[in-house]
């Protein structure tokens, strides 16, 4: 007759060789700037007051979206090249501003 921790070895390792049912999927839309999408939103504001570059604050106030959504979308956009991140002046340089390239 297996141990206590025999028996929990058995169930895990039989647990481990099963499938997980809700296995990680790819997102279709991953790395496309959807319209609508908060990103999209944030793009439209930055290229409709170009060249003046905004702060995040102002951005969520212009496109209506969470602090969240408008830190995801600017990091997004500054991976692909399509906004510029300035200091913003006499603050401390973990604040910057966010332009958008023409």
């Amino acid at each position: 007759m297996p141990t206590v921790f025999e028996s929990m070895a058995m169930q895990l390792a039989r647990c481990a060789a099963q499938p997980h049912p809700n296995a990680c999927r790819p997102n279709p839309h991953k790395g496309l700037l959807l319209p609508g999408s908060a990103t999209y939103r944030v793009y439209r504001t930055l290229l409709a007051v170009y060249p003046t570059p905004l702060q995040a604050g102002e951005l969520r106030n212009r496109c209506g979206s969470g602090r969240g959504a408008v830190a995801w979308a600017v990091r997004y956009l500054r991976n692909i090249g399509c906004i510029d991140c300035l200091p913003d002046d006499g603050r401390h340089l973990h604040y910057l501003r966010y332009r958008a390239r023409v």
